[in-house]
């Protein structure tokens, strides 16, 4: 992996090139294929990916019940590119069973609403500019009320977390 796992401290930064997950490589590569090179940060930092070259960007929530798309721009759009880091995101969910599957936040452009309605997504029960899409096998779906139960919980400890910050 040429990218270092970075850990942001209170007391500075701390550099382990061991410890970076190389379940993240294939989602790295399709950056770096965007980007016509390498990107100019790549961090794990408080559970969320952080990836940003010239043109393209992604921060994407790795706790709670989903994989959660928060922040995305491609240089190269309308190439396959989204279609592409959705497939990534799938095969990850089939790896970690504590994962239903896929969520995109903050959708707003009509593109990104189309590209969700195309490709299986469904509006969220607690938020409707988000998308989700459960992976999980039949059996292990869980229902839309615990569904509903885990977004909620989610919310209120983002909020909670909000509210920490803010003071």
């Amino acid at each position: 992996m040429r990218y270092p796992f970075v850990a942001i401290q209170k007391n500075g930064i701390q550099i382990n090139t061991d410890l970076f997950p190389e379940e993240f490589e294939p989602i790295i590569k399709l950056f770096e294929e965007d980007n016509n090179g390498t990107l100019d940060l790549v961090k794990i930092e408080m559970n969320r990916l952080f990836l940003h070259g010239t043109k393209c960007e992604l921060m994407l929530r790795l706790s709670g019940p989903y994989f959660t798309v928060a922040k995305i721009a491609f240089e190269h759009r309308r190439q396959g590119n989204m279609e592409e880091l959705c497939n990534i995101l799938n095969q990850l969910c089939e790896h970690h069973p504590e994962k239903l599957g896929v969520r995109i936040e903050a959708v707003v452009s009509a593109a990104m609403t189309n590209f969700c309605h195309k490709n299986g997504f469904t509006p969220s029960p607690l938020d409707p500019s988000s998308f989700e899409k459960i992976i999980v096998e039949e059996e292990q779906k869980a229902s839309d009320e615990d569904v509903l139960l885990i977004s909620k919980r989610l919310l209120m400890e983002n909020r909670e977390a909000y509210e920490v910050l803010a003071q």
